[in-house]
């Protein structure tokens, strides 16, 4: 499995939107996560990382969005400033697979 760029595109406003759901686990979970017009039930928030699934009988689809902290080079410390990446994911993938892929994936740009 490997992590490949998808061909969406979002504008400013959504962008913004995704990453503001990182400021209230209660308002993510309530509300969910919606990516063009699929709604995400979220069912996991922790404070770099949100976790949902749309489900359905016959197959699924996972979602998670990271917040990856950016280390300034020459210090090796937070810059304050952070990564996200979104990825979607189809059963019979999970989350505890895909997360660290993902994670792996943004180290490359965080130093």
């Amino acid at each position: 499995m490997r992590i490949e760029p998808a061909a969406f595109k979002k504008t400013k406003d959504e962008l913004t939107e995704l990453i503001a759901l990182f400021e209230s686990g209660n308002r993510v979970i309530s509300t969910g996560i919606t990516l063009g017009d699929i709604n995400y039930e979220v069912h996991r928030y922790f404070e770099e990382m949100i976790v949902g699934r749309k489900a359905e009988e016959a197959e699924g689809e996972g979602i998670a969005l990271i917040k990856v902290p950016v280390k300034s080079a020459a210090t090796n410390t937070d810059s304050g400033q952070s990564i996200y990446m979104l990825a979607t994911y189809k059963l019979p993938t999970l989350s505890s697979k895909i997360i660290p892929m993902m994670k792996e994936y943004c180290a490359e740009y965080t130093v």
